[in-house]
């Protein structure tokens, strides 16, 4: 199991690299290709959370980013509506965008796929007498989600 320490001497010896380095893609382009979208700005994805994310647009992110059964739709539920090519609902859709932006945030971040990846599934001692969650469990409610935002920054930049 990758500890803290891990991943931090990943991003430390990462960061110098990706320092002098132009962006090359945007956090909403990043998002738009894993779910095979565009999207300019947080308008769109505010409309999107609205309108609902098209089920084909889901199946994309679950294969990407390979998120477990259960952590936005239930298989059944899943089906059905990528069979009758149907929309998730607002809840569902906010959900999946929160998974999709932090994976989206850590691949800009570490720098490539596979870093971000092993970010995500590895456990995070939050804290004292807090459960190990690792970031894309914690993605799934909005606080969780700033709160693995957060620890990103502070990975990326060095501070613990």
């Amino acid at each position: 199991m990758l500890d803290h320490e891990h991943i931090q001497g990943w991003v430390s010896g990462l960061y110098p690299v990706l320092a002098p380095n132009p962006v090359k893609e945007t956090l909403y382009e990043r998002m738009g290709r894993v779910l095979g979208l565009e999207f300019v700005d947080e308008t769109d994805l505010a409309f999107l959370v609205q309108v609902g994310v098209p089920a084909a647009a889901y199946r994309r992110a679950v294969d990407e980013i390979r998120i477990p059964a259960g952590h936005v739709l239930s298989a059944a539920r899943a089906r059905l509506l990528i069979g009758a090519g149907m929309r998730l609902d607002s809840d569902d859709s906010d959900r999946l965008l929160r998974i999709v932006r932090l994976y989206a945030q850590a691949c800009l971040m570490l720098g490539d796929d596979a870093t971000a990846m092993t970010w995500l599934r590895t456990p995070v001692r939050w804290r004292a007498g807090v459960v190990r969650l690792c970031p894309l469990e914690l993605s799934l409610r909005d606080s969780g989600a700033r709160l693995a935002e957060q620890l990103l920054q502070r990975l990326v930049h060095g501070v613990h």
